[in-house]
């Protein structure tokens, strides 16, 4: 038998898709992030996590049928699907398997090597735990990033730009990035509509965190409602005005997490 060197479980539904991966050995396993359950994006996800032939995937027979399974066997990776009724169970567990899934996410969140940036980018209005986590998994280090427009363009918010001559203009965002930012990011600005507030959930989430990455969240709050209005002024409103304030947003988002990274690298240094 080949040497298999992750573990790939997958809680499938019909839109969605979780990811956990267990190394090999006792240790836990961990979240790595929801995707769609899209045949490109099971693709561009087993391509990231490395090899076929160092992938071992598994997950349960249910209403989604064999697709995911007969795709992955066309990438040379081995897959299982597993009967529910063979799942073992302790007594008494009868948890929902959203329930579990809900309680790693929380978990990363406080717990994993990234936990400082998933904190402090929760300080951003729009941007809850389940956010924070999604992002930092599908962007790993910030810092990797030299500016926030390279970004922008990973995650496909950039606008396409067509030039004639001496002439050039901007289009529709490319959408040749990562999909999970891009829809994530977008469905938070919705919020940037209202008017800067600290109150309710965020006000709690912004308890205790890194002065800095309050500052940020506080600043964006007045430019993206800002950004938000003046394009509706424009008679350009909905979705025109929130894919605008996405890519700006990516920018505050950048700026926090290359903040709590360097503050880590900081205090490594120092111990």
């Amino acid at each position: 038998m080949k040497d298999v060197q992750k573990y790939v479980g997958l809680d499938v539904s019909k839109n969605a898709i979780a990811v956990s991966i267990a190394d090999p050995g006792r240790s836990e396993p961990r979240f790595h992030g929801t995707i769609q359950n899209k045949p490109e994006e099971i693709r561009k996800l087993m391509k990231k996590l490395g090899n076929p032939e160092n992938l071992l995937v598994c997950y349960e027979a249910g209403s989604t049928g064999y697709g995911i399974y007969r795709l992955l066997l066309s990438m040379d990776i081995e897959c299982m699907v597993v009967a529910p009724s063979l799942i073992p169970k302790r007594s008494g567990d009868r948890v929902k398997t959203d329930k579990r899934i809900e309680v790693q996410i929380h978990e990363e969140a406080l717990q994993s090597e990234h936990a400082p940036v998933i904190q402090a980018l929760q300080t951003l209005r729009g941007v809850a735990e389940v956010t924070a986590v999604t992002l930092v998994a599908e962007i790993g280090q910030f810092s990797r990033f030299s500016n926030p427009r390279q970004l922008m363009s990973y995650a496909g918010l950039v606008p396409k730009e067509y030039s004639s001559g001496s002439s050039r203009w901007q289009g529709s965002i490319t959408k040749t990035g990562n999909s999970q930012i891009r829809r994530s990011i977008v469905e938070v600005c919705w919020s940037y509509r209202h008017r800067p507030s600290l109150k309710g959930e965020l006000l709690k989430r912004q308890e205790g965190q890194n002065k800095e990455a309050k500052r940020i969240a506080w600043n964006a709050q007045h430019r993206l409602h800002m950004k938000y209005h003046r394009i509706s002024a424009k008679g350009k409103g909905g979705k025109i005005a929130v894919v605008a304030v996405a890519r700006e947003l990516l920018g505050f988002i950048w700026a926090i997490g290359c903040a709590i990274e360097d503050k880590q690298i900081s205090e490594l240094k120092v111990s």
